[in-house]
């Protein structure tokens, strides 16, 4: 009798587990349409061919100005986002532990100007990640597990202002601050491990 249980619950358990997935709770109006982004993506899958949700009438994927979530389960940031809303201004991802990030993944947000990304688990900027996000002012990546920025990670952006304020950087080799266009305000680098100046 119990073997048969175990072979029962096993094969309940196959037949809910969740599958990857992403979706929006859309609210908001014509001039501050938002989307409180709702995925499970553990695996870091990138080939979402859609974002699921109801738009309010008159609004679309082309309204989206600001996509949001916290406490999430994503490996990456699906380049479908980008995608999917071509004027997004504004990605607020938090306690979502998001792991990595590649040169693709905001290669379509070109009118992107926060991102914030608190208090996941990211352990590296890669070359060439902001390289299409030439609006984008505001890059805060607080709270993560940074330990590696590429020399070219910020290439070609104006920031304004970097935030890698609590993570686990030790090298005191900012060279990537170089390719920043001259337009830096604000950096802030404290409680990482940095050993020397």
């Amino acid at each position: 009798m119990k073997l048969k249980f175990c072979v029962f619950l096993i094969l309940i358990l196959k037949v809910v587990s969740i599958k990857a997935s992403i979706s929006c709770t859309f609210f908001g109006n014509v001039t501050d349409y938002r989307c409180i982004l709702g995925i499970y993506n553990t695996e870091g899958r990138d080939d979402f061919e859609e974002i699921s949700g109801q738009h309010f009438d008159g609004l679309s994927d082309t309204d989206v100005l600001f996509v949001s979530n916290s406490n999430q389960n994503t490996k990456n940031l699906p380049r479908i986002i980008c995608r999917s809303f071509p004027r997004l201004t504004v990605i607020d991802i938090i306690t979502s532990n998001i792991q990595e990030m590649t040169a693709r993944t905001l290669q379509s947000c070109f009118n992107l100007r926060t991102l914030n990304l608190w208090e996941n688990n990211i352990t590296a900027l890669p070359a060439n990640l902001l390289r299409n996000n030439f609006n984008l002012r505001a890059l805060r990546i607080s709270r993560n597990q940074v330990l590696e920025i590429d020399e070219h990670a910020l290439s070609g952006s104006n920031l304004f202002d970097l935030d890698l304020s609590f993570n686990r950087i030790i090298s005191s080799n900012f060279d990537f601050i170089n390719s920043v266009n001259g337009t830096l305000l604000m950096f802030s680098v404290e409680f990482n491990n940095i050993l020397s100046l």
